[in-house]
Order: C-alpha cells, then sequence, then structure tokens
C-alpha cells in the first residue's frame, strides 16, 4: 500500500506521523504540567495556609499570657484581653474549619487542639473572674504559674505536633511533584526516541526505494544506449519514479519497434 503511494505522498505521511508524535509530546508536557500545578495548588492553598493559622493560634496564645498576666499583676487592660482571647478562639474555629476540608481524616487531631485550647481558655477565664474577685496578686501568680503555663505548654506542643503533620503533607506534595515530573519526562523521551526512530525510518525508505529504482532505470539505459533493447525495466509501484520507468521502457518499446523496421528496410 505505501509502495503504491507518490514520493510526496510519502513524505506528507511521513511529517504528518512525526508531526502526531510531537503533539503527543506536546500534550504530555501540557498535562504534566497542569498537575503539577494542581498539586503545587493543593500545597499553596491548602497546606501552607494551615502552617500560618496553626502558628498564629500559637502566637494569640503567647499574647494571651502577656496580657494575663500583666492584669493580674498590674491591673493591666482587660479589653484588650478579652479581645486577645476573641481573636483567639476565632483563630481556632477558622482553623478546624479549614483543616477538616484539608484534611478530613485528622479529627483526632483537631478535637485534640480543641480541648487543649478549650482548656486554656477555660484558666484563662478563671483566672479574669478570680481577679475582679479580688483573689491576692500572689494566689492569682501561683496559679498562673500552676495551672495556665502547663496549658499553655500543652496547647503549644499540639501546635507543633499539627505543624510537623503539615510538613510532612508537603514533604508528600514535594515527592509526588518529582515523580510526577520523573514520570512524565520518561513518556516525552519514550515519544522523542519513537519520533526519532520513525523519522530514520522514513528517511532511509524513501532514499532507498528512489536511489533503487534510479540505478535500475540507469542500468537499462546504459544497455539501451548500447543497443540492446531487449532490457527490461521492472519497477513496480505508482509512485512518480515508476512512472518516469515507465515512460522509459515506452520509448524503448517504441525504439526497438523503430529499429526493427529499419532493419527490415535495409535488408530488404
Amino acid at each position: 500500500m505505501f509502495k503504491n503511494l507518490k514520493i510526496s505522498t510519502k513524505l506528507i505521511v511521513g511529517f504528518i506521523i512525526i508531526a502526531l508524535l510531537v503533539g503527543a509530546v506536546g500534550y504530555v508536557s501540557s498535562n504534566s504540567f497542569k498537575k503539577v500545578g494542581e498539586v503545587v495548588s493543593r500545597s499553596t492553598n491548602e497546606i501552607a495556609p494551615l502552617i500560618i493559622e496553626s502558628n498564629e493560634i500559637g502566637f494569640e496564645g503567647s499574647q494571651i499570657h502577656i496580657l494575663i498576666v500583666l492584669y493580674i499583676t498590674q491591673g493591666g487592660d482587660k479589653d484588650k484581653l478579652e479581645a486577645s482571647i476573641n481573636t483567639f478562639e476565632d483563630l481556632v474555629v477558622k482553623y478546624e474549619e479549614n483543616m477538616k476540608k484539608v484534611a478530613p481524616g485528622s479529627f483526632d487531631m483537631i478535637n485534640t487542639l480543641d480541648l487543649k485550647a478549650k482548656k486554656m481558655n477555660s484558666i484563662v477565664r478563671e483566672l479574669i473572674n478570680l481577679k475582679d474577685q479580688g483573689t491576692s496578686v500572689k494566689d492569682l501568680d501561683i496559679k498562673e504559674r500552676s495551672d495556665f503555663h502547663g496549658a499553655l505548654e500543652d496547647l503549644n506542643k499540639e501546635i507543633e505536633r499539627h505543624t510537623d503533620f503539615h510538613m510532612e503533607e508537603l514533604g508528600k506534595v514535594n515527592t509526588a511533584v518529582s515523580q510526577m515530573q520523573a514520570k512524565n519526562q520518561k513518556i516525552i523521551l519514550i515519544i522523542v526516541i519513537i519520533a526519532i526512530i520513525l523519522a530514520i525510518i522514513v528517511g532511509f525508505y524513501l532514499s532507498y526505494t528512489i536511489s533503487k529504482s534510479i540505478t535500475k532505470m540507469r542500468n537499462a539505459a546504459v544497455e539501451i544506449a548500447r543497443g540492446n533493447m531487449d532490457v527490461e525495466i521492472d519497477i513496480s509501484g505508482k509512485d512518480e519514479v515508476a512512472e518516469l520507468s515507465q515512460a522509459i521502457d515506452r520509448m524503448r518499446q517504441s525504439l526497438k519497434v523503430v529499429m526493427e523496421e529499419y532493419e527490415k528496410k535495409i535488408k530488404s
């Protein structure tokens, strides 16, 4: 079938095949970038914000610590302390909601953080109430050191656990990206190698078939020039080279007839 095609058609078919393979490389590359983008987007839009939010909870807890100490020892700004407590509670709620969306299987971690945050808040509000009731600074200081310090330390350890968890998730994302890139590079390399091999095969095939046919025609032309009109030009196919060989063969046959008639006239 391929043999009966025109040379130009053979070239076009070869180029189309190579173009399709190049297109496949482009598609794989585009798809690869898309998948990598989705994975990176997850780390950027979901995991990284959780790390920031968990650290904000820890920072606000430290702020509450400073404000409660100032309040029970020096009668500091209660409104500022209340505002900090409310901010802390809002941060915890926001973080827990986002955590449920991003890591639905981490309910135990969420519940543990929630309990530790509520415990710390409860101690802070108890200290505020005791201060408002006139409890001595010494007793308040003892309670703050014995209860609040422990609760805050537990909270910070839990936040650290959450941060480690999110960092591990980021590590998994980076590993997934590296694996996808390596896999896609292999696929692209294979397609490129196939394209090169096909290009070489098409080139050699065309070169071989054309040069083989031309060699046959050259040999036939030499024989005709020597007067051998019985030489056959056996080139099959329907391409331009085959058409040329058929034209030469018709010319040979015509010359043979002319030569035969000429010889008859001479003899007669």
